[in-house]
C-alpha cells in the first residue's frame, strides 16, 4: 500500500514536470520557426527612408539573421527569442541525453558540449552584431559545437542502434555542409536558415521519439520489491 502511494505520487509529479517540459520545449521550437517569419513580414522600415515598401524586406542573401538584433524595432524580440531558444536547446539536449544514453562518459561528453553551445548562443544573443568578432566568435562556436553535439549524439547511439545513430550523424553532417552556402552567399543568411531548419527537424524528431520512449517506460510493469 505504501509503495503504491509513493509510486502514484512520483508518477503524478513526473507527469507534471514532463508536461511543463513539453510545453516549454515545444514553445522554443515554435519560436525558432516562427520568430524569423514574423519579423520578416512585419514591414519594418529597414532602410530608414520613412517609406515602407518592397525595398524594406529582409534579404538573407545580403544580410545575416543577426541583423535583426541591431534594428530598434526588432532587437528586443530577437534577443528574447534567442535566449528562450538557448534555454530550450539546453533543456532539450540534456533531457535527450538522459533518455537515450546510460553510459556515464558518453553522457558527460554530450552534456559538456550542449552546455558550451548554450553559453555561446547566449553570448550571441546578448552581444550585438555591431561588436564585430565579439559577436561573430561565439556565433561561429555555437554553430560548430551544436553541430558537433548532434554528430556525437548519433555516433554514440550507433554503437547500439546503427540506424537511429546514422540519422543524427547525417543531420550533423548536413548542418556542417550548410556552411558551403557561404561561398555563393558570404553574408551568411542562407546558410543560417538552412542550419536552423535542420536543427529544428532534428529536435522535433528527437522530441517525438523521446516522449514515445518515456511513455513506454511509464506503461511498462514495475518489478515488485522483494
Amino acid at each position: 500500500m505504501i509503495y503504491d502511494n509513493i509510486y502514484n505520487i512520483e508518477t503524478s509529479m513526473l507527469e507534471r514536470i514532463k508536461t511543463i517540459r513539453k510545453i516549454y520545449i515545444g514553445f522554443s521550437l515554435l519560436i525558432g520557426i516562427l520568430s524569423p517569419l514574423v519579423i520578416y513580414v512585419s514591414f519594418v522600415d529597414w532602410n530608414g527612408d520613412g517609406i515602407i515598401n518592397n525595398a524594406d524586406f529582409f534579404d538573407p542573401r545580403e544580410k545575416p539573421l543577426s541583423y535583426f538584433g541591431i534594428i530598434d524595432t526588432t532587437s528586443t524580440i530577437w534577443v528574447v527569442s534567442l535566449i528562450i531558444l538557448a534555454i530550450g536547446i539546453l533543456w532539450g539536449g540534456i533531457v535527450r541525453v538522459n533518455q537515450f544514453f546510460k553510459d556515464f562518459n558518453q553522457k558527460l561528453i554530450l552534456k559538456s558540449i550542449i552546455v558550451f553551445s548554450f553559453i555561446c548562443l547566449m553570448m550571441t544573443a546578448i552581444i550585438p552584431m555591431t561588436e564585430g568578432w565579439w559577436h561573430k566568435l561565439p556565433a561561429i562556436l555555437f554553430f560548430l559545437s551544436y553541430n558537433f553535439f548532434i554528430f556525437m549524439f548519433g555516433l554514440f547511439r550507433s554503437f547500439s542502434q546503427v540506424r537511429n545513430g546514422f540519422f543524427s550523424v547525417c543531420i550533423g553532417s548536413l548542418m556542417l555542409l550548410s556552411t558551403l552556402f557561404l561561398i555563393p552567399f558570404p553574408k551568411g543568411g542562407i546558410s543560417e536558415i538552412l542550419y536552423i531548419q535542420l536543427m529544428t527537424y532534428w529536435n522535433l524528431l528527437m522530441f517525438i521519439k523521446g516522449n514515445r520512449r518515456a511513455k513506454m517506460k511509464l506503461t511498462s510493469p514495475k518489478q515488485p520489491i522483494a
